[in-house]
């Protein structure tokens, strides 16, 4: 694909990093050619540098590869020249629990924070998109009498991979930095959802609680974005179940 853009995405073989690189013309980094990337690229200075790889893993088996997918490569980009460093974090930030996923975000997040030029961390609710890996929600939404763990009143906030896709193009050109809760205006909960769509799920036991956070700073960067939760998934049922 050719480049349309001076930026390089991480994490472009599935999920976020693969949608915005589809639409972007961009380097695309992925685990496979990372050393090749890294090397061609590292007297370039890209116009933006946006960090979308992460390795979920919960229960880590190779502690080192998981050092070095979350927090070592992020160092790494955060030395390669650039004007603008883009960090995807996440909400669960917020949460009480201390897990891996939430440790590794926050060092991730302190190093582009001390290290990268122009620093712009985005914590995002749930993605909606094409390219997402398919959640609870999927289930309700397109598989009759789905079974769910997550309890009924179980709330997520949800967001769009298009809406992102704008607010990332305008930040690219823009001074803002910091750190942004990318949320949608209004939570939902999965009853609510349930409903909705006539999914007749059977829920279980487990209650996720979705951070109740502002999304003031985003809309200031990208009005799109300011929506509910309940707008947001209409779109994304659109998209998916009618092209």
């Amino acid at each position: 694909m050719p480049l349309k853009n001076n930026i390089l995405i991480t994490g472009t073989s599935s999920g976020l990093g693969k949608y915005l690189s589809q639409n972007l013309g961009c380097v695309a980094l992925t685990r496979e050619n990372k050393s090749q990337v890294l090397l061609d690229y590292r007297n370039n200075c890209f116009d933006a540098i946006v960090h979308c790889a992460f390795n979920p893993e919960r229960k880590v088996s190779d502690w080192y590869q998981y050092l070095q997918d979350n927090i070592l490569l992020t160092k790494e980009l955060a030395m390669l020249p650039h004007k603008k460093f883009i960090y995807f974090s996440s909400i669960d930030i917020y949460r009480d629990e201390n897990t891996n996923y939430k440790l590794t975000k926050l060092m991730a997040e302190s190093v582009v924070q001390k290290m990268a030029t122009s620093p712009l961390i985005l914590r995002c609710s749930a993605i909606l998109g094409e390219t997402m890996r398919p959640n609870s929600l999927a289930k309700l939404l397109f598989e009759k009498n789905a079974k769910l763990s997550l309890a009924s009143l179980s709330s997520f906030n949800y967001i769009l991979q298009s809406d992102i896709l704008e607010a990332v193009s305008k930040a690219v050109h823009t001074e803002i930095e910091g750190v942004v809760d990318f949320v949608s205006s209004t939570d939902v909960f999965l009853s609510d959802v349930d409903e909705m769509y006539g999914s007749e799920a059977s829920f279980g036991s487990y209650v996720y609680m979705t951070p109740r956070l502002s999304n003031a700073k985003i809309t200031k960067l990208s009005p799109k974005v300011n929506k509910t939760s309940e707008e947001v998934i209409v779109e994304y049922y659109n998209e998916l179940k009618h092209g």
